[in-house]
Formats: C-alpha cells, structure tokens, sequence
C-alpha cells in the first residue's frame, strides 16, 4: 500500500513541472498551483439508543494546472470521530483531478473533480487498544469556487464518495459503503 502511494506521489510529481507564472491573468491557467481544503464538523444523536457521535474530516489538497482549466492534484483525508466511548481515527493520502470552467475574469468558478484516496484507520475503545484496517475510496463530484479576492476562493463542494474495504484477503469479501456529502472550503490560486 505505501509503494502504492509512493509511485502516486512520483507520477503527480513528474507532471507537475514547474514553469513561471508571472503575467498570467487566469488562476486556472496553465503553470498555476493551487492549495486549497474543505472540511466539515458533524454531530449526531440516535434518539433510539442515546448514542452520540462527533466527527471532524477535513480533506486538504495540492495541486498544479497542467493545461487550462485542467488540474491534477495530491489530496489528504483525515477523519476523527467518537462514538459511545469508542474512537475512530482515519488518515489518506491519493492522487486526483479537477476540470475547471470560466474565463480570466470569471469569479464563480464551477469545477468537476474525481479522486482515489488510500486510507488507513484505526479504531476501537477510546481506553483500549485499536484495531487498524486499510481501504480504498473513489470520489466524484462538483463544486463551485467564487473568487473573492485576486487569488482566493470560497469552495462549496458536493460529492459521491464510495469505500470498498477487503473484510478477508483469503477468500476475497469486499465491503462496501456509500457518502453523499456537501463540504465547504477556502482555494488559494499561486499565480
């Protein structure tokens, strides 16, 4: 899994060369990099079982325009929840892409991205050892970013994201599960 990401990380590395970017106009022109991150807080309460749960994901990522509007990214995950005295921390590292509409002088910018996260997590009782597991998730979605000063942004993203986790290696159960989600962020474009 970890030369997984390694090789990830090479290839989004080799695509992204550096050239100048002084004198462009456009932040999703080609040679721009972008950082930017959505996160999101929740809190629920089964009322049947009085059980409550409180999660923090927050969902970082670097990226590079290779042509305009077209950017490949590296994108983090880290989720922290706690749920009737257990605790559930997971952490992700995988590559992505995002296509970007508008012009130079556009300053709502709508955006389609799909990305590939690896994640490794642990969890169990919040005073006990914990158990870890890996798994693998697909993301696909939509957003908008609206440009709010020279090279920053407000990002307001909505996205499908489904998780397949290997329950035994030996004979080959998968499970998987389904998030429909709505995150929001700040995007700084470096141009």
């Amino acid at each position: 899994m970890r030369r997984t990401c390694r090789v990830a990380c090479a290839v989004l590395l080799a695509a992204v060369s550096p050239t100048p970017a002084e004198g462009q106009e456009s932040p999703i022109d080609r040679g721009v990099w972008l950082v930017a991150g959505t996160g999101r807080i929740n809190g629920t309460h089964d009322l049947e079982d009085d059980t409550r749960r409180f999660t923090i994901d927050l969902n970082p990522q670097v990226g590079y325009f290779v042509a305009p509007h077209l950017a490949v990214h590296a994108n983090v995950a880290f989720t922290h929840s706690t749920a009737g005295g257990g605790v559930h921390r997971a952490g992700g590292l995988g590559p992505g892409v995002s296509y970007y509409f508008g012009n130079e002088r556009s300053r709502v910018l709508p955006y389609l991205t799909a990305r590939t996260l690896f994640i490794w997590s642990r969890s169990g009782p919040a005073d006990d050892a914990s158990s870890a597991t890996s798994f693998r998730q697909w993301l696909a979605g939509g957003g908008i970013t609206w440009i709010v000063a020279r090279n920053v942004g407000l990002t307001a993203e909505a996205y499908y994201l489904r998780s397949t986790l290997r329950e035994n290696e030996r004979e080959g159960a998968d499970r998987s599960g389904e998030v429909y989600t709505l995150n929001f962020g700040v995007t700084v474009f470096a141009y």
